[in-house]
This record gives C-alpha cells, sequence and structure tokens, in this order.
C-alpha cells in the first residue's frame, strides 16, 4: 500500500513538473516576488537617504545671541553707491531669528528665519568655526527681490567665528551679484540658566 502511495505520488510530480504551463506559472510567481522583494528594498533604500539628508540638514538650533551691526560689500557696481551700513539688530533663540536691518537701498527690512547649526569645528584658545544656515522670509526689498505681496524667500549659508559665544557671522546674500555681509553677535542666557537664576534668587520675604 505505502508502494502505491509513493508510486502515485511520484507520477504526480512527474506529471507537475513536466506541465509547461505549471512550470512557467511558478516562474512568474518567483519573478514577482524578486520584483516586489526588490522594490521594498528600493523604497527602503530612499527612506533611509531621506532620512539622512533630513539630520544632517535638520541640524541644531543656533546660540541664542543679539545680533548687531552689519556691514556688506556689494561684489558689482560699486559706484551705484549702496548702503553697506546696515544696522542690523535681532534676537536669535531656539534656533529663530527675527530682527531688522537698512537694506543696500535705504529701505528697513524685517526678516524672521530658522538659525540652523550644522557643523562645528573647535579651534586652539577657545575658538570655534562653525557652519549655519538661516532660512525664512524677509521684506522691504520690494520689487529689487521676487517676491509675493512683498514677501521675499531667503536662505543664507553662514560660516561664524565665535569665542565663548561672542563672535561674527560671514554671510553670503546669494544674487546674480553675491553680497557679503557680516553681523556681530553676542551670547544670550538659556531659557534653562535664567530659571536656575531665578530658582537661587534669594525671596524678598
Amino acid at each position: 500500500m505505502k508502494f502505491k502511495v509513493i508510486m502515485v505520488s511520484f507520477v504526480i510530480a512527474s506529471l507537475i513538473s513536466g506541465n509547461p504551463v505549471f512550470c512557467k506559472e511558478i516562474k512568474t510567481q518567483k519573478v514577482l516576488k524578486k520584483g516586489v522583494l526588490s522594490a521594498e528594498i528600493s523604497e527602503n533604500k530612499i527612506k533611509d537617504k531621506l532620512k539622512t539628508i533630513w539630520i544632517i540638514t535638520k541640524g541644531e538650533p543656533a546660540d541664542n545671541s543679539l545680533l548687531m551691526g552689519m556691514y556688506s560689500y556689494h561684489t558689482a557696481h560699486r559706484w551705484k553707491n549702496y548702503n553697506e551700513q546696515n544696522n542690523m539688530l535681532a534676537l536669535q533663540i531656539k534656533g529663530i531669528s527675527i530682527g531688522t536691518f537698512d537694506n543696500s537701498y535705504d529701505n528697513q527690512t524685517y526678516f524672521a528665519s530658522f538659525a540652523r547649526k550644522l557643523h562645528t569645528w573647535e579651534l586652539p584658545k577657545n575658538f570655534e568655526l562653525d557652519f549655519q544656515y538661516k532660512a525664512g522670509i524677509m521684506h522691504g526689498y520690494d520689487d529689487k527681490y521676487p517676491n509675493i505681496a512683498g514677501i521675499t524667500p531667503i536662505i543664507l549659508p553662514i560660516i561664524g567665528l565665535n569665542y565663548k559665544g561672542y563672535g561674527a557671522d560671514l554671510f553670503i546674500i546669494p544674487s546674480q551679484r553675491p553680497i557679503l555681509s557680516v553681523n556681530f553677535k553676542t551670547p544670550l542666557p538659556s531659557f534653562e540658566k535664567i530659571k536656575k537664576w531665578k530658582k537661587s534668587k534669594p525671596s524678598n520675604i
């Protein structure tokens, strides 16, 4: 009896394996499975790359600072007498900068942006060099730059040189004629330090 069952199974397996339609279906299923697996792997690779790009781009909040005294240099049309003493005054707290300055055309300009630090290099004698960027909006250039209802988007690459929080930021305003600018900064205490100071302050009662 066992011998008959084995022989029948062998015959059925032989017939199935010799059936071209059945073999084709099996090959098709294998190809489909490989395609799905490859697509999943590719999708995961794309997600990993996007995640890596986001982590690098996100960086960390730029230091809490008071930004002051912006000066600029126009690389073209020096004869036009652009304003190059821009009198910036801005607050930079928790990675957000809000402030104002006199632009190249002597118009008051207001801006708000995210301020992110991507990398910091430690230098001798407590100096630091960092790479940052600002991304946000500004208002005050009228039609001198592309805008929507007077609002112009901005992305500024920045190189900062610091000594214990004090320092200067050098940045480029991208355009057909790039403008080199620098502003100075002084550190502001973090909210954690302010809270600690309030707790340690003796009560008058």
